[in-house]
């Protein structure tokens, strides 16, 4: 979407539908639009979210651009390798980034 159509939609929307909007997008798709718009709707956005997701997202944010950091994703589910198949989706389905299709299988050491 270009950046003009966005600016104008967060112009267009009140402070309780931006909250709403921004709770329904992953935190790297927030960054990722707040990257292409102005300071001042961006404070306007950083206003609606809670402290620990402004922390999060000033930290993306503060990643080089294409930089490893700038594009990876901190919402995923982690499975340990101990886990069972019953366990493992149980912990998927309990998770609330299981929509996503980032899955990733961490070995304890």
């Amino acid at each position: 979407m270009e950046t003009s159509m966005q600016t104008y939609l967060v112009d267009m929307f009140s402070e309780k539908e931006l909250k709403e909007l921004l709770d329904d997008l992953y935190m790297d798709d927030t960054v990722d639009l707040l990257e292409e718009l102005p300071a001042n709707l961006v404070n306007r956005i950083l206003d609606t979210v809670s402290p620990s997701d402004r922390t999060l997202i000033n930290q993306l944010l503060n990643y080089p651009e294409d930089s490893a950091g700038s594009i990876m994703t901190t919402e995923y589910v982690d499975i340990r390798q101990s886990m069972t198949v019953a366990q493992s989706m149980a912990h998927i389905k309990g998770n609330r980034y299981s929509q996503r299709n980032d899955l990733y299988l961490l070995r304890h050491r």
